[in-house]
């Protein structure tokens, strides 16, 4: 298969997947608490994928520069805490349909950063879709104002998640060229994130006790 098709499979398939995170996320959102969800995520994925990491080929985590280790940092901090608490906090409040709109910006967000942090050109069709995608945005926000002030908080959170995602995006095409997509792309950045994430869990554990606490005093 040609590399280019290959690479436009691969991308087609992982909107996909982020599209079926809003569908999943809107019923995780009401069902468990969003912090100790995020924190039960990035374990088991930490879990699951250490296989794929130790059958990695190519440059090691251990070989990383101290700029890559922060690229990593970053990605884990955006594209997964950052991406997870965000959505899962927009899905709570705003409608699965308005959300998925808004993710759908994705690839213009992701090419806009390209021009501003990557120096990457745009073409004019390539502009004019960035300018659809935003004109979209704005109308979905528009609509959601009128909805009530619940609503356009959850669809700026959404809007929030996908600008992290779209970092994770431009953090790991740094690091696409040496590390493998399997090393950088999932196995690594899920240890930090399991590390971020454990104190956003505590907090959330311990304003429930002291609610709680609070209740059974009145």
């Amino acid at each position: 298969m040609p590399p280019r098709l290959l690479a436009a499979l691969s991308l087609i398939g992982a909107m996909a997947l982020t599209g079926a995170n809003v569908a999943f996320g809107k019923a995780i959102a009401v069902a468990i608490p969003v912090y100790i969800f995020v924190l039960f995520r990035f374990v088991v994925a930490s879990l699951a994928l250490a296989p794929w990491r130790a059958a990695s080929q190519g440059r090691s985590s251990s070989q990383m520069s101290r700029g890559e280790w922060r690229d990593l940092a970053l990605m884990a901090l955006l594209g997964m805490v950052g991406f997870t608490v965000l959505m899962l906090q927009g899905l709570k409040r705003t409608a699965a349909a308005d959300a998925g709109i808004i993710t759908a910006t994705l690839p213009a967000v992701v090419a806009a950063l390209g021009v501003l942090f990557a120096g990457d050109r745009l073409s004019r069709l390539q502009t004019f879709a960035v300018g659809l995608a935003v004109a979209g945005l704005l109308l979905v926000q528009t609509t959601s104002a009128t909805g009530g002030s619940a609503t356009l908080v959850g669809c700026l959170l959404v809007a929030g998640a996908v600008l992290c995602e779209a970092s994770f995006v431009i953090l790991g095409k740094r690091l696409a060229p040496p590390y493998r997509p399997l090393l950088a792309g999932a196995p690594v950045p899920t240890w930090p994130a399991s590390c971020m994430a454990i104190p956003l869990a505590l907090a959330r554990c311990a304003t429930a006790t002291m609610l709680r606490s609070v209740t059974l005093d009145m």
